[in-house]
């Protein structure tokens, strides 16, 4: 009986284990932290763009935080986003929305800004929106549909 319950305690042990690395995998690729050094920003964008909960937050190229909320906000759209370190953020912030990747994704790129004044946390950084991959896909049909009047009209004048 003592080699059995020997090999239900590996087996559960081995189970338990398992999960605990399951759940560190998870919270670390859906960017979530523990830390509690996290400071809370808001960017201002005219459209979400295609950014959602948990979309990384670049600074100078480096991941810095993620995106905790988006929101439609008196005509434009409110992103709150979780940040380790604003020390290097100024008054003149400017924030950008583009692609993470070909294949799809979205993320916020911030760049601090140069004046010598300190950043108040509290204040909105506004923000563009990018033109990517897709949306030049859509200008370019939209361009065939003016290209056909065109041709129609060119050959009504000669």
């Amino acid at each position: 009986m003592a080699p059995k319950r020997s090999t239900e305690i590996k087996v559960g042990i081995v189970t338990l284990l398992s999960l605990i690395i399951l759940i560190i995998g998870i919270s670390l690729g859906r960017g979530w932290s523990v830390s509690g050094l996290q400071n809370q920003i808001n960017f201002r964008f005219p459209a979400s763009g295609g950014v959602e909960v948990s979309s990384p937050v670049m600074v100078n190229g480096v991941k810095r935080g993620s995106v905790i909320s988006v929101a439609n906000d008196k005509g434009s759209v409110l992103v709150g986003a979780t940040m380790d370190d604003l020390s290097d953020f100024h008054p003149d912030a400017v924030a950008r929305i583009s692609m993470l990747e070909i294949t799809g994704g979205k993320k916020i790129d911030v760049f601090p800004g140069k004046l010598t004044t300190s950043f108040n946390p509290e204040s909105e950084i506004s923000g563009v929106i990018a033109t990517d991959a897709t949306e030049l896909i859509a200008m370019v049909g939209e361009l065939g549909g003016d290209a056909k009047i065109l041709i129609k009209r060119l050959d009504t004048i000669s």
